[in-house]
């Protein structure tokens, strides 16, 4: 401790911490492993005050202390959930419809252009060059300014040898230019793969054949060029969940894949604003929002808060289906054990499923869960922003491979309660599966394996 008064301020020399005061004397006490600071008024000499320094102790309210990091990062910088620079946007849902409703597209070609549920998200649009199909927009004007246009593409056939783009796979594929700096550049997947100055004017040049596949949520977005960040993360960020009382059960990410609950209430005390409650045997939510995965690289990430209202009630937090009932080809991705263990499992291509034991999640206490799986590094669990614990056996990871988007559904098994007869698989591990109680908030999920330090930054936002 610098027991010299410099500008009312003390330093401690462990702790880099600035412990304000005016003509205290201070003297430091070391007690089991706490540092206690003693401050005596000097001038009457008859106050006393004790500051406990207590470093990485969990308090007693409902919100845990998280490991601090940096935030030089671009997680959670995505695009604003519906932006005004966001000019038109086109799910092709069984439609052309733009949902501003002001540039509604027009389909054509010998037969019109149908529309698939295999898609990224929800339903896509089906183009055929035998058919000559393609949807025409009503006139944006792009002219002298920066604009940006971003779809999800899935190729039928691609006559030329590429490493970007797959054929029957889905790729995220952005274009940027930016009036500034007369500057034009493409990102696959969030990647910038080339940019290029075009000055001030250039010839337009079209395409000499008809698309063949499907392609799904095209968005154009005049007047702005989205920056490197908001793009990478459009490009991963499958839904983002806030649970708040403004478009409660709305996915908050570019892709717009809304939800429906039953029998769950909203509170005003969530983790970040409010958050959803699950109160009963038959409260959950549900949104068919999981797309399949590319190809052998069958990565992603999910986080959120958990305030359980218990340690011993055991409940399934996160459960993936192909069936809106939650069941089909089914499992918990994240759930309790009756003790309170919390539980990380994931499907093989036997099919089976194996797991990993997390630690008792606290009650009546918000907890940040992060989980990364990847077919190439294993299973990841992080508890409030910190590494908890892995599992290596994740090579033949395995999403069912199905071209139709998934169900996730959060705080029960099934929709359909306790009396669902479901034979979903299960890990060794033995699992306390059906309906949480208690509230969760802040639900992402992304298409990637996230790094330690964005699931440490996402666990303090």
């Amino acid at each position: 401790m610098d027991y010299t008064e410099k500008n009312n301020i003390y330093h401690d020399p462990y702790e880099g911490t600035e412990i304000k005061s005016n003509n205290y004397i201070l003297e430091k006490l070391l007690n089991h492993g706490e540092r206690e600071y003693e401050c005596v008024q000097s001038d009457q000499l008859r106050s006393y005050y004790s500051l406990y320094i207590k470093p990485n102790i969990v308090p007693t309210s409902s919100n845990t202390t998280v490991s601090s990091c940096s935030s030089s990062t671009c997680i959670g910088q995505e695009t604003a959930y519906r932006s005004s620079i966001v000019t038109a946007l086109y799910p092709f849902d069984g439609n052309t419809n733009d949902q501003s409703g002001y540039y509604t597209g027009t389909g054509f070609g010998t037969s019109i252009p149908s529309y698939s549920t295999v898609a990224y998200i929800s339903q896509s649009i089906v183009l055929s060059p035998n058919s000559q199909r393609y949807v025409q927009i009503p006139n944006i004007n792009l002219s002298k300014e920066s604009f940006t246009l971003q779809t999800w593409l899935r190729p039928g056939t691609i006559n030329t040898s590429t490493d970007f783009v797959t054929s029957n796979e889905w790729t995220d594929v952005t274009v940027v230019y930016d009036a500034t700096l007369y500057q034009q550049q493409i990102y696959v997947d969030g990647v910038s793969l080339s940019s290029t100055i075009i000055g001030r004017t250039s010839s337009l040049a079209y395409g000499t054949a008809y698309f063949q596949g499907r392609i799904d949520h095209f968005t154009i977005t005049a007047g702005v060029a989205r920056s490197s960040c908001q793009i990478s993360n459009d490009a991963s960020l499958i839904v983002y969940y806030p649970f708040d009382t403004t478009g409660t059960y709305n996915d908050y990410s570019v892709n717009l894949c809304n939800g429906y609950a039953y029998s769950t209430t909203i509170i005003s005390s969530g983790r970040v604003n409010q958050a959803i409650s699950f109160t009963s045997s038959t409260s959950y939510f549900e949104s068919q929002c999981f797309p399949r995965m590319r190809g052998n690289e069958q990565s992603f990430s999910f986080s959120l808060w958990v305030n359980p209202n218990s340690t011993t009630s055991g409940g399934t937090l996160v459960h993936l289906s192909t069936n809106s009932n939650a069941n089909g080809t089914c499992y918990d991705l994240l759930v309790f054990t009756s003790t309170g263990y919390l539980i990380c499992q994931w499907m093989t291509t036997t099919p089976s499923v194996s797991s990993a034991q997390g630690p008792v999640i606290p009650a009546y206490t918000w907890t940040h869960i992060a989980v990364v799986y990847s077919s190439t590094n294993g299973v990841r669990l992080f508890i409030n922003g910190q590494f908890s614990t892995s599992s290596s056996y994740a090579a033949s990871l395995y999403l069912y491979n199905s071209n139709v988007p998934l169900y996730i559904t959060l705080g029960n098994q099934s929709p359909l309660g306790s009396s669902a007869p479901l034979s979903c698989l299960s890990g060794s591990i033995s699992i306390s599966s059906g309906s949480f109680l208690g509230s969760i908030d802040e639900f992402r999920i992304y298409n990637r394996q996230l790094s330690n330090h964005e699931i440490c930054v996402l666990a303090n936002m």
